[in-house]
């Protein structure tokens, strides 16, 4: 079977970014606001700044860091999918990992989520920085692993169509069954 392979699109990061820099400048605005303004006690609009500001400058950052990233975003090969697209997990992920591909949705953005036999050993081979967010997703989602085409030259429904017509020869070709 061919190889695919997808860049990340410049053009969907960078819409991300203008949208990450409005979001982090009204959060901001918020909280040197809260002890000025007279429609609610200050502490609410610092509880939700705060948060907000955190979230929204470490997705800044790393939607930066994809912006310069000239490594593909995703390759779907004979041996699995490599992700490189997000900020949870990046490496391979053996087709003989995967149970099954679902498609998620959460809070109108569509996922690809790859259901593992074994996730825990994701887990484990992931940087102590990630496992957090792999846990979560975990507990949440039922799999650690979520791939968007967010920030893909794709769209969710041919990326979609293509694994699981990866798995469908997969299962076809070796006896291997999915989920």
């Amino acid at each position: 079977m061919q190889d695919n392979s997808f860049k990340l699109s410049k053009k969907k990061i960078f819409t991300t970014i203008m949208l990450n820099i409005l979001m982090l400048s009204v959060s901001l605005f918020l909280l040197f606001i809260a002890d000025k303004q007279t429609f609610d006690d200050p502490i609410y609009f610092k509880l939700f700044a705060w948060p907000s500001i955190i979230f929204f400058s470490l997705t800044l950052t790393h939607l930066l860091i994809k912006m310069f990233d000239n490594k593909p975003g995703l390759i779907i090969n004979n041996q699995g999918i490599i992700d490189n697209s997000g900020s949870a997990i990046s490496g391979l992920i053996k087709w003989s990992e995967i149970k099954e591909i679902k498609k998620s949705e959460v809070v109108g953005e569509k996922f690809i989520t790859i259901i593992l036999y074994n996730p825990q050993k994701i887990i484990k081979k992931a940087p102590w920085y990630k496992r957090t967010l792999l846990k979560t997703n975990l507990k949440l989602y039922k799999s650690p692993i979520h791939i968007s085409a967010n920030t893909l030259n794709t769209n969710f429904s041919d990326l979609l169509t293509l694994l699981e017509n990866r798995i469908a020869a997969l299962e076809n070709k070796e006896g291997w069954q999915s989920g």
